[in-house]
């Protein structure tokens, strides 16, 4: 088994692995079972390009690769003039991308889990969240929930409304792992989302990760089923845009699936009252 982290810790396991990199070819050909989680399979590929633009060498066991910098295109006048803010839960690549400061602009303002790493930090636009805190911050009153895997999940008031972002806070069970660990992840998950038991929450986003196979729904029915979500957009579901309905064929979701909002593609927009 092996597991993702941050660029910097990426970096220096990659450095080791290429060491091994004839042995691990071998075992991939000899049928050897590796179960990669999150950033982990990008070091299985060609290489992978972080959000400082290193690159940092794969073991190209599989003819892949990873670039971040890859942001959808924004048009700002879209907001009307309206405040922005880009909330960034953690330092994954596929959570964080350096790109979003390319923006400018006097309405413009960052949220940034403490796990990123930042140089010359402008406290006027840029707000540093840790876990389990509290915060006001322009107009929008912040909580953070602790995520099981890196960084925060965000609970956001703003116009009177809540909006929830999961982050990387899930309920990751992963088959194959020791049974203990994957208790302990359904535990921490559970854990977190006590915290905001029975809340109003109008927008939530939550993982519904095809990764996890059968159990993809375990985090999306238990929030579901413990908070009060006018709306749930399924996310981390790696492009696989058929997850909306296996979720609402999913006899689990039978009293929920009416809040399920379906995403067709990238860059969408919704219009939710």
């Amino acid at each position: 088994m092996q597991v993702g982290g941050a660029d910097q810790e990426q970096s220096i396991l990659a450095k080791d692995l290429i060491q091994y990199k004839d042995n691990i070819k071998e075992a991939v050909k000899e049928g050897v079972f590796f179960l990669l989680i999150c950033g982990a399979y990008q070091l299985f590929g060609k290489y992978y390009k972080d959000v400082e633009g290193n690159i940092i060498p794969g073991l190209e066991i599989f003819d892949y690769y990873t670039e971040n910098g890859k942001i959808e295109p924004i048009n700002l006048d879209d907001f009307n003039g309206k405040d922005i803010f880009f909330l960034v839960s953690h330092s994954h690549a596929d959570h964080f991308d350096k790109a979003i400061f390319d923006f400018k602009g006097k309405n413009i303002y960052y949220i940034i889990s403490d796990d990123v790493k930042l140089n010359n930090v402008d406290n006027e636009t840029t707000l540093i969240v840790k876990p389990h805190e509290k915060y006001n911050f322009k107009n929008l009153k912040i909580e953070t929930l602790l995520s099981n895997d890196m960084g925060v999940a965000f609970l956001v008031e703003v116009d009177e409304k809540t909006i929830y972002h999961s982050g990387d806070l899930n309920w990751w069970h992963w088959n194959g792992e020791p049974d203990e660990w994957n208790k302990s992840m359904g535990i921490a998950y559970k854990n977190e989302i006590e915290l905001i038991k029975n809340r109003n929450i109008d927008v939530a986003f939550v993982p519904v990760d095809p990764r996890l196979e059968e159990n993809y729904i375990l985090a999306i029915d238990y929030i579901m089923k413990n908070t009060n979500i006018k709306y749930v957009l399924p996310m981390h579901f790696w492009g696989d845009f058929s997850v909306y309905d296996k979720v609402c064929s999913d006899e689990k979701s039978e009293n929920y699936r009416d809040k399920l909002v379906k995403i067709n593609h990238t860059n969408e927009k919704f219009n939710l009252k």
